[in-house]
């Protein structure tokens, strides 16, 4: 799995969507970012969370954002 995202970050770096950057930093951040979240969710379910859905979709929104290159990225 994480060879795939490391890969999907890549191919984004060389079709100009993601910023120039280092393709297993980034992936392991956003493998962070997800387990992060789901574990949360998992471990916290009594906590009064937003739509899960509309957390877990504005989370990798974030991630991405982050690595966008032009507007709207770093």
């Amino acid at each position: 799995m994480f060879r795939n995202l490391r890969g999907s970050v890549e191919q984004c770096v060389l079709r100009g969507q993601f910023r120039p950057t280092d393709a297993d930093l980034e992936a392991q951040v956003l493998w962070t970012i997800n387990q992060g979240v789901t574990s949360l969710l998992i471990i916290n379910p009594n906590f009064p969370w937003a739509d899960r859905e509309a957390l877990i979709d504005r989370v990798i929104d974030c991630a991405i954002d982050g690595l966008r290159a032009g507007p709207g990225g770093l």
